[in-house]
């Protein structure tokens, strides 16, 4: 009786599109499945590289004279070099993704310079530094979402 009546509020295009899933639905849900799986591992390689690159700033940090715990992020990023072709060839998975990005993207260090900003690397390696746990150290998502608004205005203009 609630099926009928569902499929009477559905109308005629919902109808076929219910019994077009119904007839497919292990297929369909495996590709969602799997689309999920790539998604979740391209966030998770985005965060295992964005701790690897905090982690090689603060030694470089470490190992230089004239920085120290309580320098500024921009005078960090003058002082040292971020290994951005390193990061790329240690990460296992071919993907990078937005934590609020529904598309993965091939990794490459032109990608990982769009989405990953400078002085966040930066001043997280402080942060690491000033003795925060690494594993919690993760991109922060509010800098790329206004990085993404920045660009598409750009391109808008």
């Amino acid at each position: 009786m609630v099926r009928s009546f569902v499929e009477m509020i559905m109308g005629d295009f919902g109808r076929q599109i219910l019994y077009f899933y119904e007839a497919n639905a292990l297929i369909i849900n495996l590709i969602v499945l799997a689309y999920g799986i790539i998604l979740f591992f391209s966030w998770s390689n985005l965060v295992q590289i964005h701790r690897f690159l905090v982690i090689e700033i603060a030694k470089q940090i470490h190992l230089k004279n004239d920085l120290d715990k309580d320098s500024s992020p921009k005078k960090v990023l003058k002082k040292v070099r971020i290994p951005w072709a390193e990061a790329v060839q240690k990460s296992r998975f071919p993907w990078v993704a937005k934590m609020s990005g529904l598309l993965p993207h091939r990794k490459s260090v032109a990608i990982l310079k769009t989405i990953l900003i400078e002085e966040d690397l930066a001043s997280n390696a402080l942060s690491v530094i000033n003795g925060r746990n690494i594993r919690k150290v993760m991109p922060n998502t509010k800098h790329m979402t206004r990085q993404d608004i920045e660009s598409i205005k750009k391109k808008n203009s």
